[in-house]
């Protein structure tokens, strides 16, 4: 059981990096650039984009949340490793769910508002996912 915890949060502090990354490639794919920022969100370690120039903001803001779930879905479907798979399956579940979720409200509430919603989504998603992952692979 502890592979599975220790792997889980290494991928899942990987997927954080991916995809501010994924804003980063966003803001590039329309012609702006973007600074990753690390910051303290109520104590809680936090980073976050920051696009500057010309830029798309619908590529900006779906490609974070999208280019990690895409890279956890090929991994699911190539890892044999059943450890692994758990992680990329959940984590890319909990990334589709937030590429949504980051694309309708990220300029649309305060932003304490979209960081608490956005810390619930993550819980409310892994726990989905996590059941549904059980249910319909088992260990």
């Amino acid at each position: 059981m502890i592979d599975y915890i220790l792997a889980f949060i290494i991928l899942w502090i990987i997927s954080f990096m991916v995809h501010e990354f994924g804003h980063v490639f966003g803001a590039m794919l329309s012609g702006g650039k973007a600074d990753i920022k690390i910051w303290n969100y109520k104590g809680i370690p936090s980073m976050m984009t920051v696009p500057y120039g010309t830029i798309n903001k619908f590529l900006f803001d779906i490609f974070g949340g999208l280019l990690p779930a895409i890279m956890f879905t090929v991994l699911a479907l190539i890892s044999g490793y059943s450890t692994l798979r758990y992680s990329f399956v959940t984590i890319a579940f909990i990334q589709y769910a937030y590429a949504i979720y980051e694309t309708l409200l990220i300029n649309k509430l305060p932003r304490d508002e979209y960081m608490k919603y956005h810390y619930v989504l993550y819980l409310v998603v892994g726990v989905i996912a996590t059941v549904l992952y059980y249910l319909l692979v088992g260990f």
